[in-house]
């Protein structure tokens, strides 16, 4: 089974020490970060890539700790915005889970 953990960097302005809770998660993962991209949605165009040519099975969990969903459009082509929703219609059987401290984009929230 393929798993993948999405850390979006913003998730951790929520924290009072992000540096302590990035660790912290780092540490749950219990293995090394495999890459760092400047635009998260370059992420997500990397996992398909990869997939594609079989150096990782298509993903069966995309755990994503971020400040914001990122399912915010259909329309093509995938961007910082709507990229779990593009991997969510690639790989129909893969589960999405949000790590969040607080629910993301709502209105409510101000």
């Amino acid at each position: 089974m393929s798993v993948i953990l999405d850390i979006d960097l913003d998730y951790f302005a929520l924290f009072e020490h992000p540096v302590r809770e990035f660790t912290r998660l780092l540490t749950w993962a219990a293995r090394p970060v495999d890459f760092v991209v400047e635009h998260h949605h370059d992420a997500y165009a990397r996992w398909r890539r990869m997939a594609e040519a079989g150096s990782i099975e298509h993903p069966h969990l995309i755990i994503h700790a971020g400040e914001h969903h990122d399912m915010m459009s259909d329309r093509p082509p995938a961007n910082f915005g709507s990229f779990l929703y593009f991997a969510m219609d690639d790989w129909p059987e893969c589960r999405v889970v949000w790590l969040t401290r607080q629910p993301i984009d709502s209105p409510d929230i101000m």
